[in-house]
């Protein structure tokens, strides 16, 4: 099976070996099959839309909504920080002052979303 050399394979073994499935035995997923729920689905990219294949469209949904709006806060921060360490006027930093305000009342809102309880929470 080798060619005289160790760790070798000869050509003539690779071309007569049948073609399997994966190395974890399963076949990659047709287009039109959810790869969450793998139901097929022929109406998958119409119901999730171009902003559905990004963010998803089910119950995690509104997660992946909080969590884009906290990483783009946080950019926006450290974007302002930069600028504003850089430029370093008096005007600016009254901008970015309340940049600071309105991203962290946005961060703690979606993370409060994402980490609040669910449900009723009056007690009977």
């Amino acid at each position: 099976m080798s060619d005289g050399q160790p760790g070798t394979v000869s050509l003539e073994s690779i071309t007569n070996t049948p073609v399997t499935a994966n190395s974890n035995g399963s076949q990659p997923l047709p287009k039109d099959v959810d790869p969450f729920t793998g139901r097929r689905d022929e109406k998958l990219d119409q119901h999730l839309g171009r902003v559905g294949r990004f963010i998803g469209g089910g119950p995690e949904k509104a997660g992946n909504i909080a969590y884009a709006v906290i990483v783009v806060s946080f950019i926006v921060l450290i974007v302002g920080a930069v600028a504003s360490a850089y430029v370093g006027t008096d005007k600016l930093v009254a901008v970015y002052d309340r940049v600071v305000t309105g991203a962290f009342s946005i961060i703690t809102g979606a993370m409060g979303y994402l980490f609040g309880k669910s449900g009723s929470s009056t007690k009977e």
